[in-house]
């Protein structure tokens, strides 16, 4: 399968850069070598392009970032060189009917800090990259595949060592017609994580039974019962906005005559108390052969204390806090938390509950934006369905999985 287009996925960088080498030298023409320009701090590790870029006409290459300025190219497209220049390279991708002008970019190794001054959040850059976004493509690892997709794939997983790593290989191509298996699959190369080995293993030795099926049904009702009345996620983040609102005091001014210290005072007292009360008195009132559902004494108890806690929380809390009105001198501070929210696929109000949380066991730690593209990742979901769904752009969640 030697056409233009088609990439070669191998388990390893030396093999990648050994065929990249390989075919370079195939091509007629003298070697065109740009070096990146690299100033400031910007590890080794952090460089986004190689430092040294070895083109010639005719050779595959692939784009390493998103066009900033016109969308021609995104982060994994795959097109080959028409020309060179010392300033400007074109590259024809398939599809197209005109060459693409490259031209070098810049990436930022930025800092952000807090300045003693006045408190302000501020970004410093530390380091810069400048490169053509571009490498040589004929091969790149599996790893470096993640989260792209190829028409045409040669697979060379015959070394394969990691878990997960064939299945990366296998997905990357569009259709079976365009995939060709350069060398056997090992079987020793199929490798199961250990946690997957130790469910199925457990799973196999307890097949579920009717009684357990049942027990299960129960657990988890009264579980979503007692977390729908679970305040503390709520008592925690109140608690922390008072104590944010207290320490900021000279940043931020808030208009609408509420004391948050005493409002959240009267918050335990009236609501957070009152519902592990409530919760514990459910506790004692579930029975351990009945769904919830189906026991109407406690379907009672739900419907009365879901009307009391609405109408208290909205009385306290939620009327209180939608006549108060932030003001800032910080001009950044705006801008930084709308960035947060962009980047974390927030689009609107958030629910204070943490997710997973449950009686008994301390709550989980927030989920960083990287777990959060690969969970969702793992459930089958393709790198441009993730993308829009989280309110980032394509490159952002190509570099949560590659990383």
């Amino acid at each position: 399968m030697n056409k233009d287009g088609c990439i070669t996925l191998s388990t390893h960088n030396r093999y990648a850069g050994a065929i990249n080498i390989r075919r370079l030298e195939k091509l007629p023409g003298k070697v065109c070598r740009f070096k990146a320009r690299v100033s400031g701090d910007f590890p080794d590790h952090l460089h986004p392009a190689p430092v040294v870029l070895e083109l010639k006409q005719g050779a595959q290459v692939m784009f390493l970032r998103n066009d900033p300025v016109d969308n021609l190219y995104y982060n994994g497209r795959i097109g080959t060189v028409s020309s060179v220049s010392s300033d400007e390279i074109r590259v024809r991708c398939q599809g197209d009917g005109h060459d693409i002008a490259v031209k070098p970019v810049k990436w930022e190794n930025i800092r952000y800090r807090v300045t003693d001054k006045d408190g302000e959040i501020e970004k410093e850059v530390i380091g810069q990259f400048e490169q053509f976004p571009l490498k040589l493509a004929w091969a790149i690892t599996i790893h470096k595949s993640q989260g792209l997709t190829f028409e045409r794939a040669v697979i060379d997983a015959g070394q394969a060592f990691a878990a997960g790593q064939l299945y990366v290989a296998l997905s990357r191509c569009k259709t079976l017609e365009g995939m060709v298996l350069a060398t056997p699959i090992d079987p020793r190369g199929i490798v199961v994580d250990p946690a997957v080995r130790e469910f199925d293993r457990h799973v196999r030795n307890n097949p579920p039974s009717e009684e357990m099926l049942q027990e299960a049904k129960i657990r988890f009702q009264q579980d979503l019962l007692l977390r729908c009345f679970d305040l503390q996620p709520l008592r925690k983040r109140f608690g922390y906005l008072v104590c944010l609102l207290s320490s900021n005091a000279r940043l931020l001014r808030v208009a609408g005559g509420v004391d948050f210290r005493e409002l959240e005072q009267q918050a335990v007292k009236d609501i957070f108390v009152v519902s592990e009360k409530f919760r514990n008195q459910l506790r004692k009132n579930f029975s351990q052969r009945t769904l919830p559902e189906e026991d109407g004494y406690v379907r009672e108890q739900m419907r009365k204390a879901s009307a009391w806690f609405k109408d208290k929380m909205g009385s306290l809390l939620e009327t209180p806090l939608k006549s108060l009105v932030f003001e800032t001198d910080n001009a950044e501070l705006p801008e930084l938390v709308a960035d947060y929210r962009k980047r974390h696929g927030i689009t609107g109000p958030v629910s204070p509950e943490l997710p997973g949380h449950q009686e008994g066991k301390p709550d989980p730690e927030i989920r960083s934006t990287r777990e959060i593209t690969l969970e969702l990742f793992n459930e089958g979901r393709g790198i441009r369905e993730i993308a829009p769904e989280r309110g980032l752009v394509v490159s952002t969640i190509e570099k949560h999985l590659a990383d």
